[in-house]
């Protein structure tokens, strides 16, 4: 099985992207990660030569296009989508691509209101970092709770999905 992990900042600063590598083990994957604040990680990374966290609607914009025109989802089995604003710049490729995704939020985005929630439906599943954030979401039913624990410590022969 091949994913690809599409992050929307340094990887030092999301521990919870650890529970899907492992659960990955030997599996082929590759993380493509936004280096906000030049560090130069382990994994792919997208510089957009600014230096700081803060980051607009088109720095987004940018980010997103570069993903489309340099990773073909189809070519993956399952992407996983770190937060509401690449889903809302992904949803597009997202809905065309047969390939299964997860989306994991940490943050609730205003970008939420102009998303097509269908989009939700077409997730493998969703992972939340708290219960709370289901009354916000579209309901559904294949929500997972996750903040920053070890949820797939029992699980280390499975692989995601």
């Amino acid at each position: 099985m091949k994913a690809l992990f599409i992050c929307p900042s340094n990887t030092t600063y999301m521990p919870y992207l650890r529970n899907y590598l492992e659960a990955q083990q030997d599996q082929n994957y590759d993380i493509v990660y936004w280096d906000r604040l030049n560090l130069k990680e382990i994994g792919i990374n997208y510089s957009d030569n600014k230096k700081g966290l803060r980051r607009n609607y088109f720095d987004y914009r940018k980010y997103a296009k570069y993903l489309i025109s340099n990773y073909e989802f189809n070519n993956y089995d399952c992407v996983v989508v770190f937060g509401i604003q690449l889903l809302y710049f992904l949803s597009k490729e997202l809905k065309k691509s047969s390939t299964k995704f997860i989306l994991d939020i940490r943050d609730k985005h205003i970008l939420l209101n102009f998303l097509n929630k269908k989009i939700f439906e077409k997730a493998y599943c969703v992972v939340i970092s708290s219960p709370a954030y289901k009354e916000w979401l579209p309901k559904k039913n294949n929500y997972i709770v996750n903040h920053n624990s070890r949820f797939l410590e029992n699980k280390k022969n499975d692989k995601v999905p």
